[in-house]
């Protein structure tokens, strides 16, 4: 007999369709900062943020979700920090 005691439907294991499909919903915002989530921990410029633009995105629209998705995360850990001014990990300049 099949022991199904320990099942547990909402446990779906990591198959490569459910990679595939984490990944598609990723967005290109979220794929940059994954992709240099490192840098921006340690304090990267707004301009090489800039650099990293995906090419059909707007620099405008690029800017702005950049600003939405970082700002809050970074304005919580920085005011743990004394003299903290809330600006991306640390630098003053702004999108």
């Amino acid at each position: 007999m099949l022991d199904i005691s320990q099942f547990n439907p909402r446990n779906i294991p990591m198959t490569q369709a459910k990679k595939d499909i984490i990944k598609t919903s990723i967005s290109p915002v979220d794929d940059v900062i994954i992709s240099h989530f490192k840098s921006f921990r340690d304090g990267v410029t707004c301009n090489i943020v800039e650099e990293w633009k995906p090419q059909d995105m707007k620099l405008k629209n690029y800017q702005l979700a950049i600003k939405n998705k970082c700002f809050p995360i970074v304005l919580k850990i920085d005011l743990l920090v004394e003299g903290g001014n809330g600006a991306i990990g640390g630098k003053s300049q702004n999108l």
